[in-house]
């Protein structure tokens, strides 16, 4: 038995955007707070709206309220209640309107704290373009140890992915309308343990 393990790595150019949104509300009152949070929702969907997204498009991703203490000689007590409110819009990459998009949203007075994520819609598909790759390159060594211990190469008896973190490059973004957003290629990689008989 040989067992070998083939690799097979390819940058590829991000085609989709994740913006994520916090807003965030304190006031000593509960319902306060969390109308002040709603009132900076409503801004950032007429935002949206007016940047050519349906309100389809915002998901809210967490939703909190929580009390603040704060703690002194005479003990610990409530302060305050904080409103978190974080929101995601994902559209596919480009770069013009990504820098418009960013421009409106930072100057909102919703006051979105952003954050900025480039990925690949579909990572999965391009994948498979690197298996036959990946397995070329388990064959090549296969074949090597083989040559050098004078035997060669029966049939594939085992084949594994061997599992790869998510892939996902992502920055923060505090950008001004002209300035260019040049993303760097996501590395996606493929490995594979396989088995062969030796003859």
């Amino acid at each position: 038995m040989i067992q070998v393990y083939g690799e097979a790595m390819r940058r590829f150019r991000p085609d989709w955007v994740e913006l994520d949104f916090v807003l965030e509300s304190f006031h000593p009152d509960y319902e306060v707070s969390l109308q002040e949070v709603e009132r900076k929702r409503g801004q950032l969907e007429q935002e949206v709206v007016a940047l050519g997204f349906s309100l389809s498009d915002l998901k809210t991703t967490d939703f909190r309220i929580f009390p603040i203490y704060q703690s002194d000689d005479k003990g610990r007590r409530l302060t305050g209640f904080q409103a978190h409110h974080a929101l995601r819009l994902r559209f596919p990459l480009n770069p013009e309107h990504l820098t418009n998009t960013l421009a409106r949203l930072v100057a909102s007075q919703a006051q979105p704290a952003l954050h900025l994520a480039f990925t690949l819609k579909d990572p999965e598909s391009l994948k498979q373009m690197l298996i036959g790759q990946a397995i070329d390159n388990a064959r090549q060594k296969a074949e090597r140890i083989a040559e050098t211990l004078g035997l060669r190469l029966g049939r594939v008896v085992f084949v594994e992915e061997v599992s790869n973190p998510s892939p996902s490059y992502r920055t923060f973004a505090q950008v001004e309308r002209h300035t260019p957003i040049v993303p760097e290629g996501i590395p996606l990689q493929i490995e594979l343990k396989i088995q062969w008989e030796a003859l």
